[in-house]
C-alpha cells in the first residue's frame, strides 16, 4: 500500500499543532483534544495517534494500546484514503470502537459480523464546561469520606465492571496511575463502596456503586466530587452514556451535564 493510503504515526512535535485544531471548534473535538493531551503526557507504548498519508485532515485516528480501544478523530472529505488506511488495522484486537460522524458508519459494517462479532450502540456524549464544575457544591456526609482510588483499589474495580474483558485489570490499574479518580469509603470500615474514573478520551467511566449501597446517592456524590475536582484543575468534564442508559442520563443532568451530540461506539462481544 502507497504512504498515501497507509497510517503514519504522527510526531510528539506535532501536537500543539493538533491541540490548536481540536479548540476551534469546542466541545465538538472535546475528545480528539483530550486524547491528544493523553498521547503528550504518556510515552508511545501506551497511546498513539496516527494520520492518513501523513495528512492530518485526511484522517486521525488514536490507538489506545492499554485498553485495546480505537477512536476516530477527525477526518476529511476523502473518505475513501481512510477506508484503504484502515486495511492496516486488524480490527479484531480491539475491545471498543470510538468515533463521532455517522458518515463513518459505512466504512465499518464487516465489524458486525463474521468473527469480529461487533455491536453498535449510541451513546450520548454529555458535557460540563470547568467553571460550572468549579462551582459544584459538595456536603460532608456522617457515612463515607472521598478520596482518590489507589492500585490497591483496582481489583473491587475489576471485579464489579460489567463490561471486563482479559487484562482489563492492567488497564483499570493504568488508568488510576494516569487520570483522575474518585472513590466513596465507608467512615466506620474503610471499604470501598463507590467510584468513578476517566478515561484517556477525556470522558468519565467505570461508575460503580456496591449494591448494598444503592439508593443512597453515592453515585451522583462521586460523579459531583470528581467533576468539581478537575474543574479545579481548570478542566472541562464529559462522560458518554448509552441512549438507552435513562438512569445515568438522568444522574449526570441532575449535575448539570448537557448533551451537545451523539456518538457511534463499537463494542467486540469476543472480547467483553
Amino acid at each position: 500500500m502507497s504512504y498515501e493510503y497507509s497510517l503514519a504515526e504522527i510526531p510528539e512535535h506535532h501536537y500543539p499543532k493538533l491541540r490548536e485544531l481540536f479548540l476551534e471548534d469546542w466541545p465538538s473535538n472535546y475528545i480528539s483534544f483530550s486524547v491528544t493531551e493523553h498521547s503528550a503526557r504518556h510515552d508511545s507504548k501506551s497511546s498513539q495517534i496516527y494520520s492518513v498519508g501523513g495528512n492530518i485532515h485526511d484522517g486521525l485516528v488514536h490507538i489506545d494500546k492499554i485498553g485495546n480501544i480505537l477512536h476516530f478523530c477527525e477526518f476529511g472529505n476523502n473518505l475513501e484514503k481512510l477506508k484503504k488506511a484502515l486495511e492496516d488495522i486488524s480490527f479484531k484486537r480491539f475491545e471498543f470502537i470510538y468515533f463521532k460522524s455517522p458518515k463513518l458508519i459505512p466504512l465499518i459494517p464487516h465489524l458486525e459480523i463474521g468473527e469480529h462479532r461487533y455491536v453498535q450502540e449510541t451513546h450520548g456524549f454529555f458535557f460540563l464546561e470547568k467553571a460550572k464544575a468549579f462551582n459544584l457544591n459538595i456536603q460532608e456526609r456522617k457515612d463515607v469520606f472521598l478520596k482518590p482510588l489507589t492500585l490497591e483499589d483496582a481489583d473491587i474495580v475489576n471485579d464489579l465492571w460489567p463490561p471486563k474483558f482479559p487484562g482489563s485489570i492492567n488497564y483499570v490499574e493504568y488508568l488510576i496511575k494516569t487520570d483522575y479518580s474518585m472513590g466513596a469509603f465507608c467512615k466506620t470500615t474503610g471499604n470501598l463502596v463507590a467510584w468513578i474514573l476517566r478515561y484517556p478520551i477525556g470522558c468519565l467511566g467505570i461508575l460503580q456503586v456496591k449494591r448494598e449501597y444503592y439508593r443512597r446517592g453515592l453515585g451522583k456524590l462521586v460523579v459531583t466530587a470528581i467533576s468539581k475536582k478537575l474543574g479545579e484543575e481548570g478542566l472541562d468534564c464529559s462522560v458518554t452514556i448509552n441512549v438507552k442508559n435513562e438512569p445515568s442520563t438522568k444522574l449526570f443532568k441532575s449535575v448539570g451535564y448537557e448533551k451537545p451530540y451523539d456518538i457511534f461506539l463499537y463494542k467486540n462481544l469476543n472480547k467483553i
